[in-house]
């Protein structure tokens, strides 16, 4: 069994701010940023913007990405 992991780097605010997401969303503040998940789009927090070369934000992305390369060969 392989693990793939995708990480984002953060802190937890208090009270919570924004009512998208769910869960940690709204108490997740990403290291660089001054919204937290639950006040972000979702384009910016997932990165699936058309045209966009990055992953976003999202750790399952990132993840995703790390399986790609190891087993496909994917850029």
């Amino acid at each position: 069994t392989e693990f793939f992991r995708g990480e984002v780097e953060g802190t937890l605010v208090w009270p919570p701010r924004g009512t998208r997401g769910f869960g940690y969303d709204p108490v997740f503040l990403p290291d660089g940023f001054e919204q937290t998940f639950g006040e972000m789009e979702a384009t910016e927090k997932h990165g699936w913007e058309a045209g966009r070369g990055d992953l976003g934000l999202s750790h399952r992305a990132r993840a995703f990405a790390l399986f790609a390369r190891a087993k496909l060969g994917a850029q």
